[in-house]
């Protein structure tokens, strides 16, 4: 990405993981803190609708490198799986968006939302730990992420 090498992305990112999940943790903490106020619940809404998308678009972007894997590290499945749920979340978040004109009321699927966000966000930071430990170990190259030894299947 941006001509940096694996070694230097992989930390990056996670610090963007990282960051998701704090900016979740906040959503939740100021939403049950303050019940009533608009302010945490456009807030809350926001912070679901900015993580997916960068979330989403870091992939995207990744799909522009060559010999890109979304999934890079084993159980493949289960992080297809995080990405699903995060897409869900995100959906059924502009979903309830949408549909209170006010903005005033829908608290549940800003609680569901922000979980999910952070619920995911755990399985990046094991995926980043990963890779991490990977590049160290020399099971991956520095440079380009690939992978040297074959995942588990």
């Amino acid at each position: 990405m941006f001509g940096m090498s694996f070694q230097t992305q992989v930390p990056i990112i996670g610090a963007a993981y990282l960051g998701y999940f704090v900016a979740a943790a906040v959503a939740i903490g100021g939403l049950s803190g303050d019940p009533d106020s608009r302010t945490w619940l456009e807030y809350s809404f926001q912070v679901v609708f900015v993580t997916s998308g960068l979330h989403f678009g870091l992939m995207l972007l990744g799909f522009t490198q060559e010999n890109y894997k979304p999934h890079p590290v084993w159980p493949e499945v289960l992080f297809l799986y995080s990405d699903f749920l995060m897409a869900c979340a995100l959906g059924a978040t502009i979903t309830a968006y949408v549909l209170d004109d006010s903005h005033d009321t829908n608290r549940t699927m800003a609680y569901i939302g922000n979980g999910t966000v952070m619920g995911t966000q755990v399985f990046c930071a094991y995926k980043t730990i990963t890779l991490a430990t990977d590049v160290k170990d020399g099971t991956r190259d520095r440079e380009t992420g690939a992978l040297l030894t074959p995942l588990p299947t």
